[in-house]
């Protein structure tokens, strides 16, 4: 009788118990595939590759990318000529409109503020 007892007394505490909920994955406003990207006005044609691989056109951009989802950050290491390369962080909003959270040039700090605003939509408005 004592282990019934004891037995009733953990099951009443197991569904008693509050379930643990999983935190949801934050959306991924940004993921491979073909975006139009407008840099500080001008429009580009952006591909991010599913391995990280980036390219934009006009001109011959090329370089890696990068999305964390859970700050929302867009990361882009670009080159045109292989011998300047710049990295740009931008804050994305839900709009995929972002702000330039830090810059460098061969690995020199530049002030954000100065930075380029980017918006990136989908390829059906592509240039």
């Amino acid at each position: 009788m004592r282990m019934l007892l004891i037995g009733l007394l953990f099951a009443g505490i197991a569904l008693g118990a509050p379930t643990i909920k999983e935190k949801p994955k934050p959306k991924e406003r940004v993921h491979p595939g073909d975006w139009v990207l407008i840099w500080n006005g001008s429009k580009y044609a952006m591909t991010l590759g599913d391995k990280g691989v980036y390219d934009a056109t006009p001109g011959n951009w090329y370089g890696n990318w990068h999305f964390d989802p859970e700050s929302s950050r867009l990361t882009i290491c670009e080159s045109c000529n292989g011998l300047t390369w710049s990295t740009y962080t931008w804050e994305i909003d839900a709009e995929g409109k972002g702000k330039c959270v830090s810059w460098a040039v061969n690995g020199e700090t530049k002030e954000p503020s100065w930075g380029p605003s980017i918006a990136v939509t989908a390829s059906a408005d592509k240039p």
